[in-house]
């Protein structure tokens, strides 16, 4: 049987529903798909993370929880 990595947010497997998980939420460490992860700057990465592309892939709760102010970067 291989290994079919499952997304934490819709719930898409790879590969047969068609997704690619290529992320894992920073905070919480579950998988996430190209859709449903969220790109925010973050200054654990860099000081300078406003002016910088440091960037670490959230899920929709830890977005909400840690960074509720913050804009996602698309």
């Amino acid at each position: 049987m291989a290994l079919s990595w499952e997304c934490s947010h819709c719930g898409k497997k790879e590969p047969e529903d068609g997704v690619v998980i290529d992320a894992v939420c920073h905070h919480c460490g579950r998988p996430l798909c190209s859709k449903d992860r969220i790109a925010l700057r973050d200054e654990v990465f860099d000081s300078r993370a406003a002016s910088s592309t440091a960037v670490a892939f959230h899920c929709e709760e830890c977005r909400k929880r840690f960074h509720p102010y913050t804009s996602s970067l698309g």
